[in-house]
């Protein structure tokens, strides 16, 4: 099973299915000059520190809401030995919480996991010093696709709130200085609450070029070119990204971005052909969702408001003379300093 041991690669096929169209058509998406913003009041003091932010007016449904937060200290409020603040992975410290009081409900969404699920050490040295002088603002997003229905149109008195832990955190790594030691601070903080209109989502498509059939080329690659594709108009959700299942045989082998005509990542290889004539089914499913690919990602139904987009069966057959003919396999004309073309 090959389930992508490269993750740069998946997310950047992922990313790009979710910011332009496979025939490379990029989706309108408002400039930071378009964009309506407002600024909070500062927030109420807590332990020498407080924010604010400055946020979008509006947002449709499901849009990843991108704001910016400002802090200020005021060193003669600090508890006793604390002098800096951690600013480390700062993303996994926020919430941002919805309020509707006409609808009666409260929701609540924190940012994408910062780590993508990889190991990180945090050594005490992204820090601010807390004396008063002016902080750097923080950009944060938060995934509004992650409310799901439940985030309906309309009015919201918004907070956004940081809280960060008294104990040292699961990525701390300093043998040679102890946590309180570095005099973090520590606490819950929140800016004064403003308000965000909700609109309804407007439906959005992207063209992908499929494939109509696939090939086997030289080098023993599965894949096909622009005169195999077909193109087509999907509709994808506000916030979601589109990837790609594939299939061989009916046995799930690869998790990657959605099939692109004369991609350098093949479909898949014969590299481990033994010899005879040869039949295989392969079957393509592209999905949507709006959890980030990330370590041991697997997006599938019931999570991630996982959705099948579009979904194709190919067979492909070539007999031992036609197999031949293409070989040898990709990998060794590379290491011989002879790639296919």
């Amino acid at each position: 099973m090959r389930t992508l041991t490269l993750g740069l690669a998946l997310a950047c096929g992922f990313a790009q299915a979710a910011a332009t169209s496979a025939g490379g058509v990029e989706e309108s998406q408002p400039s930071a000059d378009s964009v309506s913003l407002q600024t909070s009041s500062w927030g109420e003091w807590h332990q020498g520190l407080q924010c604010k932010a400055t946020t979008p007016r509006t947002i449709e449904q499901g849009m990843l809401l991108n704001l910016s937060l400002e802090f200020r200290s005021n060193p003669e409020e600090l508890e006793p030995g604390v002098r800096q603040l951690n600013t480390f992975l700062h993303d996994a410290f926020m919430t941002l919480t919805l309020q509707n009081s006409k609808m009666q409900k409260t929701l609540a969404v924190q940012p994408y996991d910062p780590t993508l699920k990889m190991p990180c050490w945090d050594r005490g040295k992204a820090t601010v010093t807390l004396d008063g002088t002016e902080m750097p603002a923080w950009d944060v997003s938060f995934p509004l696709a992650r409310l799901e229905a439940a985030l309906e149109p309309g009015v919201y008195d918004c907070t956004v709130q940081f809280a960060f832990p008294k104990q040292k955190t699961r990525w701390w790594h300093d043998p040679a200085g102890d946590w309180v030691s570095f005099g973090f601070w520590s606490g819950t903080v929140a800016c004064s609450p403003f308000r965000l209109e909700v609109t309804k989502e407007t439906p959005k498509t992207q063209q992908f070029l499929f494939p109509k059939r696939l090939r086997l080329l030289p080098g023993w690659r599965v894949n096909y070119g622009k005169e195999d594709a077909l193109p087509v108009n999907l509709r994808v959700s506000n916030g979601y990204g589109v990837g790609g299942k594939y299939y061989r045989d009916g046995e799930f082998y690869m998790l990657f971005g959605p099939p692109l005509p004369d991609d350098v990542n093949p479909i898949d290889n014969w590299c481990h052909h033994k010899g005879g004539d040869r039949t295989v089914s392969y079957t393509i499913e592209v999905f949507e969702t709006y959890e980030r690919p990330e370590h041991f990602w697997q997006p599938a139904p019931g999570k991630g408001g996982y959705k099948v987009l579009w979904k194709k069966t190919f067979n492909l057959s070539a007999s031992e003379e036609e197999i031949r003919a293409l070989g040898p396999c990709f990998w060794e004309a590379l290491l011989d300093g002879n790639p296919p073309g």
